[in-house]
């Protein structure tokens, strides 16, 4: 993705963010002239019930192509819908929820979401996104990378022959997604088979150096799960990057989400085109 189209991107998310400002400030005031809807006096009740529509509603956004660049927007909508059930949602001290402050519970319980199916990750993958989120791609003393390591049960020893993290004179830092090789070479050659982080980096990376049918023939190769656990994982990485203020490393992970449609339609052509060949 060229900076020029970036900056587009950019802007056009922050259009249609301003353009949804003023929907949200009318419903906090319709909200407070509906007298019909129940005041709901537990907050909890309310992250849960926020909780439950986030795990119903982003796999379908993340699935059908929200882009990571739009997902903060998009889960406005659905949020501020299960906000809208009440006539007012109590805090402990009795003070009713803003809008302001149900938008920010909105982002809390997509980031607890994010960590939920994250952890679901080999452990190698999910040291790496701590990390990441922890440190980006600097280095970090020895001694904290070691203590994300024992909560993993993994060894720095053994990210470094998964190709995850290099280490020298007591730093360590993650392998750089540039340093990855295009393709599958090698992934069979690690311990583990290959981590769902190392998947990812390799194609964001493939795309970035041989397109979309670069990038499509590495899903071939990979397999449609560990593919769609990659993709799913370049989200998450796209949301951290931005939250942590890692332009560039943004822009990496959102270009493979946003090529993703194509990619998938490159694979399913090939394997079309494949099946005709088996049966002329």
């Amino acid at each position: 993705m060229t900076v020029v189209a970036a900056l587009k991107a950019e802007f056009a998310s922050l259009q249609r963010l301003i353009k949804m400002a003023p929907a949200v400030r009318a419903l906090g005031a319709d909200r407070g002239r509906d007298k019909l809807r129940q005041v709901l006096k537990n907050q909890k009740d309310f992250l849960e019930a926020l909780a439950a529509a986030m795990r119903e509603a982003l796999p379908v956004m993340i699935g059908g192509g929200v882009a990571p660049v739009d997902l903060a927007q998009a889960v406005i909508g659905p949020g501020m819908g299960v906000y809208s059930r009440y006539a007012a949602v109590l805090r402990q001290d009795g003070k009713p929820v803003t809008v302001g402050e149900a938008l920010q519970d909105i982002a809390d319980v997509v980031a607890a979401y994010r960590r939920e199916r994250t952890g679901t990750f080999d452990p190698g993958t999910r040291f790496c996104i701590d990390f990441y989120e922890q440190f980006g791609l600097s280095e970090a003393a020895f001694g904290d990378a070691h203590g994300l390591a024992v909560a993993y049960n993994v060894g720095i020893d053994r990210l470094e022959q998964e190709h995850l993290v290099e280490a020298e004179k007591g730093k360590v830092w993650l392998v750089p997604p540039g340093m990855y090789p295009v393709g599958v070479a090698g992934l069979a050659e690690r311990p583990l088979g290959g981590s769902t982080w190392e998947a990812c980096m390799r194609l964001a990376v493939t795309l970035e150096r041989e397109g979309e049918n670069g990038a499509a023939a590495l899903v071939r190769e990979l397999g449609e799960g560990p593919s769609v656990r990659a993709r799913e994982l370049a989200v998450w990485l796209y949301t951290i990057a931005e939250a942590r203020k890692r332009p560039d490393d943004a822009l990496l992970f959102n270009a493979l989400d946003a090529a993703w449609a194509r990619i998938q339609q490159l694979v399913a052509a090939a394997r079309s085109a494949g099946e005709q060949g088996r049966f002329a």
